[in-house]
């Protein structure tokens, strides 16, 4: 039953976090289209965001009682079948949400085209031309730097131990933690685990980096305070990325240490990672409710009157053409790589780069490659 309750918990977290996107994304533009700050707008924004968040709540506690439902009917739990259902929960509440939100966005073009008001066309882009030269961010040499460390830990480790590595060891298990896969132990076998180190170092990394070259969205109406809240949102926002990438670090040596070495029992592995996912899951929630999308959610900042701001006047400041979707942000005279995220928290691409495609396709093919090592 400890599984049943295991598998409901993340459900609902899921469904948790999904449901509160909108309210530590950014206050004026939900579900990714720009809206003015206008009595009207924000009731109808107040009334999307509590529906996309009781939706979401009620789907996962459906999905939740499911499983619940499953595990008392069932004499013995068939841990494999109790994951394929959970996963398929997972699934579908993924396509739902997103249904859920394709509705809302385009609802809400609706109503922005009913507006009489042309307030946002005459608003213009706020730039702070001091912030990338200002140590915003945890130095991204520091990340790299401890995060090799790691790496540079558990390969010494497993090639300083390879003769007592057993000749085969266990890749895969069941549910029942009994073995499906073994590998034969070669160099490329033993090394694969910290291979994906070296790619999470440089993933996080890059992230980091996103975090000072991204541009800017500055609110023009309190244009000191918005810069001294996204300042503070980008530095913790870092410093959330080294704490995080530390983290997964260490679960990953825990790995190796486990299927290489067999020095941690599988179960032990298993609570370690759901200690970790847990952690991690927290973490990320309060971090989300407290700051929000560019510090927007902070109550009280530190304004320095110092930073100098120019307005760009051939910027507008509702740019919803270049956002497809509300979600992905295509601009092809925008010089910008990275630019903050309408819905959700950090930073995506500017997917008219043909660096940003590189990018997502070697995140993908990278690590099925070294998966592949594994073998």
């Amino acid at each position: 039953m400890i599984n049943v309750l295991v598998m409901l918990f993340f459900n609902l977290m899921i469904g948790l976090l999904m449901g509160l996107t909108p309210y530590y994304s950014k206050r004026d533009i939900p579900f990714g289209v720009t809206l003015p700050e206008t009595d009207e707008a924000k009731t109808v924004m107040a009334h999307q965001k509590k529906s996309y968040l009781i939706i979401n709540l009620f789907l996962s506690l459906l999905i939740g009682l499911g499983i619940v439902m499953y595990g008392l009917f069932q004499n013995t739990i068939d841990l494999e079948r109790l994951m394929f259902f959970s996963v398929l929960g997972l699934f579908i509440q993924l396509i739902v949400s997103m249904g859920v939100y394709l509705t809302k966005y385009k609802q809400l073009k609706t109503f922005k085209k009913g507006l009489t008001i042309d307030g946002l066309k005459q608003q213009k882009m706020v730039i702070d031309l001091s912030f990338r030269d200002e140590k915003l961010i945890f130095p991204t040499g520091y990340l790299v730097a401890v995060n090799l460390a790691f790496v540079l830990l558990t390969v010494v480790l497993t090639v300083s131990q390879y003769q007592h590595i057993p000749e085969s060891f266990v890749t895969k298990w069941d549910m029942n933690m009994n073995p499906v896969i073994m590998t034969d132990k070669t160099w490329k076998s033993v090394l694969a685990i910290p291979a994906f180190q070296l790619f999470l170092t440089l993933v996080m990394g890059i992230s980091n980096q996103s975090y000072l070259k991204g541009k800017q969205r500055i609110d023009m109406k309190n244009t000191e305070e918005s810069i001294a809240r996204n300042k503070k949102f980008r530095k913790q926002s870092s410093l959330l990325n080294f704490v995080l990438s530390l983290l997964v670090q260490l679960l990953m040596m825990m790995l190796q240490l486990s299927i290489i070495f067999q020095q941690i029992t599988p179960q032990t592995l298993m609570v370690a990672s759901l200690i970790f996912t847990v952690a991690i899951l927290g973490i990320v929630l309060w971090f989300s409710l407290y700051y929000g999308q560019g510090g927007d959610r902070l109550k009280k900042v530190n304004v320095s009157k110092e930073a100098p701001v120019k307005i760009d006047e051939s910027a507008s400041f509702d740019d919803d053409d270049h956002w497809k979707l509300g979600m992905f942000y295509f601009n092809q005279e925008d010089p910008s790589f990275w630019v903050e995220k309408r819905m959700g928290l950090g930073m995506t691409f500017n997917f008219a780069k043909w660096q940003s495609w590189a990018f997502l396709i070697g995140v993908i093919i990278i690590p099925i490659g070294i998966a592949f090592l594994m073998m």
